[in-house]
């Protein structure tokens, strides 16, 4: 009976992955493509700092693309990761007093814990190298 709800469970989660999965990758691709959904005439109206700069230079609209797809991408392994924070719990908290199942409970729990700890550091040390880099190489304001 326990294991059918973990089941459940997990199959419920993959399916709810695959059905919003596409959301996270066709609207970045939507966004480089130019479909902007009328976000350059409210940066026109706001003012903002570089809204002209990057409509302008397609070097930095192709910079501004990549940077919406790893964000797209790094909210995708966020979902992943709560969901196997969630299936870990589940099992956890169904074991019944079985340290076997519950020992692959925690496992799972801290394995994804690590991993985000991993994508997480990866993400700060790409982030710090490319502003290095954009710093750099980007011609003194005059």
């Amino acid at each position: 009976m326990q294991h059918n709800i973990a089941k459940r469970v997990l199959v419920g989660m993959v399916a709810l992955v695959i059905l919003v999965s596409p959301f996270f990758v066709l609207a970045p691709l939507a966004l480089a493509q130019g479909a902007d959904f009328g976000l350059s005439n409210a940066a026109k109206n706001a003012d903002l700092p570089g809204s002209q700069a990057v409509m302008n230079d397609p070097q930095l609209a192709v910079q501004t693309a990549i940077g919406r797809l790893i964000g797209s991408a790094l909210t995708f392994v966020g979902v992943i990761f709560l969901i196997l924070v969630i299936y870990g719990g589940v099992m956890w908290m169904t074991s019944g007093g079985n340290e076997e199942k519950a020992g692959k409970a925690k496992k799972l729990i801290g394995a994804a814990v690590i991993g985000m700890v991993i994508i997480f550091g990866a993400y700060v040390i790409t982030s710090f190298v490319f502003d290095t880099v954009r710093t750099a190489t980007s011609p003194a304001p005059s």
